[in-house]
This record gives structure tokens, sequence and C-alpha cells, in this order.
């Protein structure tokens, strides 16, 4: 599922989709997909990033994929995994 992240936010967005919210949780989807998928959008169909209302929001340690990608360093405060 993680690797149709970008197809299925293309496919929601084309069918009227205008918010997308987004954790980086990359257990469940790919965030940097999402990118690509918004500058599919624009090339292919002219939607501008103004259009879409983009959320994300911080995900701790305890709701990452231990195993996988983590965006941050786990080891720095949280101040800095934040930004």
């Amino acid at each position: 599922m993680q690797d149709r992240t970008a197809a299925l936010v293309v496919q929601a967005v084309r069918t009227g989709f205008r918010a997308i919210d987004v954790a980086a949780q990359r257990k469940h989807y790919r965030q940097d997909l999402v990118g690509e998928a918004l500058a599919t959008l624009a090339r292919e169909d002219g939607i501008k990033r103004e259009e879409i209302f983009l959320q994300t929001k911080f995900t701790s340690m305890n709701g990452q994929d231990a195993t996988g990608f983590i965006p941050y360093d786990p080891k720095a405060s949280v101040e800095k995994q934040v930004r």
C-alpha cells in the first residue's frame, strides 16, 4: 500500500478531494509520495498547491514503525524532532 500513495492521492484529488491529512507514518503510507502526487497534479491537471488543504502532524516514536523509516532523529529533543 505504501508504494501506491502517489497514485491514490492523485485519484482522490481527481475525484474531488481537496484535503489531505498526513502524519509521516511510513507504516501506512509514504509522505514523500504525497508531494510527488501534488507535483503530478500540478503538471498534468493544473491543480495548484494552493487549492489543496494539506495537514501534517508530528507522530511520536510510539506511533512510528521502528523497523522502518523514521522521519527524525529519535535521540534529538522533541523541538528538533518536530522541526
